[in-house]
């Protein structure tokens, strides 16, 4: 009976283990549902005046006491993701604050996800 319980404590604690971490790989995958986001219609626009909008969303979140990411991410393989994140130090400190950091997360289901933090500019 004893080893009834310890097999069946075994497995409980392996599924609970293998739970949490694709808890934090669907984190990874959807948190930026949580912030406010807009997106460049025109590419060619963006990559002509790249300089003036990184100028004037600087100048907004300092006026707004607020920050600003960008997200690109970047399926290298069925199980393996590369996250790059572009912002400034508020919404960097924000994102670390939530976990999310840079360095290589694996999961069992879900494959690998490094994650890459950069400046805005």
């Amino acid at each position: 009976m004893k080893k009834v319980k310890l097999i069946i404590s075994f497995f409980i604690i392996a599924v609970c283990l293998t739970l949490n971490g694709e808890h934090y790989a669907f984190h990874l995958h959807s948190f930026e549902g949580g912030y406010w986001s807009f997106t460049f219609s025109d590419e060619e626009d963006y990559d002509n005046n790249r300089e003036r909008i990184l100028q004037t969303l600087e100048k907004l979140c300092e006026q707004e006491n607020a920050g600003a990411f960008s997200m690109r991410r970047i399926k290298i393989s069925r199980l393996s993701t590369e996250l790059v994140i572009c912002g400034n130090e508020a919404a960097i400190n924000d994102l670390k604050s939530k976990s999310i950091d840079s360095g290589e997360h694996k999961s069992m289901f879900s494959g690998s996800t490094d994650i890459v933090i950069k400046g805005l500019a």
